[in-house]
């Protein structure tokens, strides 16, 4: 075991050894008679095709403003309860553009116009931090710097609507 441990620290040595150059004054022993002189460092390698860097909105302060949907008043006597999923676009001046609503617990078809309507009032309010993304860009001069592009974002939200205490209540 302790032979393996000298071979592996030996061709450790001898791989550091191997970007150095050595004098051609060495004396019989093997023993250098000046100072080793060190290699130039290689440049170090740029890659081809840097994959950008991804900042969701999640990496900013990302709500500017997301108030619930107000529940519709003209329900609240039916005691209609019913849940909403919500698929929206944080766009790239931070403002929600609603893509899909589907209903996992829908209201009754003719109370359904009534909550979309709340839901799209909400939604056409909401502002976030859009969403940006990192790509590392070389300059005319050789530096590398990073250049910030905003993107959009997709997001999901669930809503509930339900009637408390003779009052709607959404979360």
């Amino acid at each position: 075991m302790h032979h393996l441990t000298a071979v592996a620290v030996a061709a450790t040595i001898l791989v550091g050894c191997a970007a150095r150059r050595v004098p051609a004054d060495v004396d019989a022993q093997g023993v250098g008679t000046a100072e080793l002189e060190l290699l130039p460092s290689p440049e170090p390698e740029r890659p081809a095709d840097v994959a950008p860097t991804t900042l969701p909105p999640e990496a900013a302060p990302e709500t500017v403003s997301q108030a619930l949907p107000t529940y519709p008043s003209s329900t609240v006597n039916d005691g209609v309860a019913c849940t909403a999923e919500l698929l929206y676009h944080i766009e790239t001046d931070g403002s929600a553009t609603l893509v899909r609503l589907t209903w996992d617990l829908p209201p009754p078809s003719d109370h359904l116009d009534a909550f979309e309507t709340a839901i799209n009032d909400a939604v056409a309010t909401w502002e976030f931090a859009p969403g940006y993304q990192l790509r590392l860009v070389e300059r005319a001069d050789g530096t590398l710097s990073y250049e910030k592009r905003l993107i959009p974002k997709a997001r999901r939200a669930m809503i509930r609507f339900r009637v408390e205490g003779g009052k709607g209540v959404v979360e």
